[in-house]
């Protein structure tokens, strides 16, 4: 029997999604930005020097979308691309000076957005909500795992497989 929409996990998920998209939007536009660009950019700080075939399956989006992106941001000086030291057909998304200086108004703005998502949920609400919507990736053979803060790029080398289609 087909659930309602108003039942469906799958439909709130991508509701939420949908709202913190508009919300970051509205905001970001003051900083002259689109939402996907400041998550671009937000990747590469907590990750700098990513291939993109790298950053778009970290991203969960199109090889094609997130390249949209990284030229529009390197058009405007906030991203450059550098040779891999190993492999020159592969390129290395790093910020600029420009764009590393935007970087905490960018990172409070994304965090007053998620602060005012969370208002009024107590943290037990959150924290069991949060552990729902993984066993629903799991459920469907996604990866939970995330990796957070600066070992992340050391960590991940072993893991990672450079496609050949980042330039």
């Amino acid at each position: 029997m087909l659930l309602e929409r108003s039942e469906s996990i799958a439909f709130w998920a991508w509701r939420v999604a949908l709202e913190f998209k508009e919300k970051l939007s509205h905001k970001a536009a003051d900083m002259d930005l689109t939402a996907p660009e400041a998550f671009t950019l937000t990747g590469l700080h907590f990750e700098n020097g990513l291939p993109l075939a790298e950053l778009s399956k970290r991203m969960h989006h199109s090889h094609t979308s997130v390249l949209r992106h990284v030229d529009s941001l390197e058009s405007r000086g906030l991203v450059i691309r550098e040779p891999h030291p190993e492999d020159r057909r592969i390129k290395l998304l790093q910020l600029t000076k420009k764009s590393r200086s935007m970087m905490p108004d960018l990172l409070a703005m994304m965090h007053e957005v998620y602060e005012e998502s969370v208002k009024d949920i107590p943290s037990e609400e959150l924290h069991h909500s949060i552990g729902v919507l993984k066993q629903v990736i799991t459920n469907l053979g996604g990866d939970v795992e995330v990796c957070e803060g600066a070992g992340c790029m050391e960590k991940d080398k072993t893991r990672s497989s450079f496609d050949r289609d980042e330039s």
